[in-house]
């Protein structure tokens, strides 16, 4: 099958999402148009011919992907188009984010590809997936979008219909609950306001940046990894000893998963 271009979307808030969809997109020699979901939200539906390729790629959170890219993801219609679908996560588990995006993506009558969930450095816990992805993610990222163009050649539209791909996961999904550790505030704002345009969840105030509202706030970490004065961070005594937990029952280090339509 021909593909004509590909349409990327991420959700990247501590940039590392951003950087695997970067290297997957490197994979595919077409023209590729690619939105920034933190910095340009989809507020309008899109829609993917059948002849584009359609790549997601999301950070996991608890497990689940962020309930703030639901309603995006479902804004991007498909017309018998294929996908890829991609979830980043920090070295813990994925559980059932993999599968809740596929989800999401065959109820807009895509057909999946490929799906695969990746390494990075933890958003909160930063110690733990610590300089992920490395090389050797990197390899498996190449890999992984080189083995989704070959299929993707391989394909013609009648062998969509006897065609399917089995993602870890369960349904129903795993119940969350929200993150209890949120960014705190130094001294060193100097109210410059970037914390406040950036926060997916409108969750810093504008006249008083130090502040946060604890009960929007999705602990993405998009205010810390793009303050200019570093001002933001995770700490306090709850943070501690969540952090020595979490470093202990996550050390181990974990492979990349991919699933391939068969």
């Amino acid at each position: 099958m021909k593909i004509n271009k590909i349409y990327s979307y991420y959700f990247s808030p501590s940039g590392t999402t951003r950087k695997i969809t970067e290297e997957l997109n490197k994979s595919f020699n077409l023209p590729i148009d690619t939105c920034d979901l933190l910095k340009n939200p989809l507020h309008e539906d899109i829609h993917i011919s059948s002849n584009d390729l359609c790549i997601i790629s999301l950070p996991v959170y608890m497990g689940r992907i962020p309930s703030i890219c639901i309603d995006m993801v479902n804004k991007i219609k498909s017309n018998k188009s294929l996908a890829i679908g991609v979830v980043v996560y920090g070295n813990r588990e994925y559980e059932d984010a993999l599968v809740e995006l596929t989800d999401l993506l065959t109820n807009n009558n895509f057909t999946i590809v490929g799906a695969g969930a990746f390494i990075a450095q933890h958003s909160i816990f930063p110690s733990v997936g610590n300089g992920r992805p490395d090389d050797s993610d990197l390899k498996l990222i190449k890999s992984f979008g080189e083995n989704c163009n070959k299929i993707i050649e391989s394909l013609n539209n009648d062998a969509f219909s006897r065609l399917e791909i089995n993602i870890k996961g369960n349904r129903p999904y795993r119940s969350t609950k929200p993150i209890p550790l949120k960014p705190k505030s130094k001294n060193t704002c100097n109210n410059c306001g970037l914390c406040y345009k950036i926060c997916p969840t409108n969750s810093i105030l504008k006249d008083s940046p130090k502040e946060i509202n604890k009960d929007t706030c999705i602990s993405c970490g998009a205010c810390i990894s793009n303050c200019p004065s570093n001002s933001k961070y995770f700490g306090g005594i709850m943070y501690k000893i969540a952090k020595v937990k979490f470093e202990k029952s996550n050390s181990v280090y974990k492979i990349p998963e991919v699933f391939y339509i068969c």
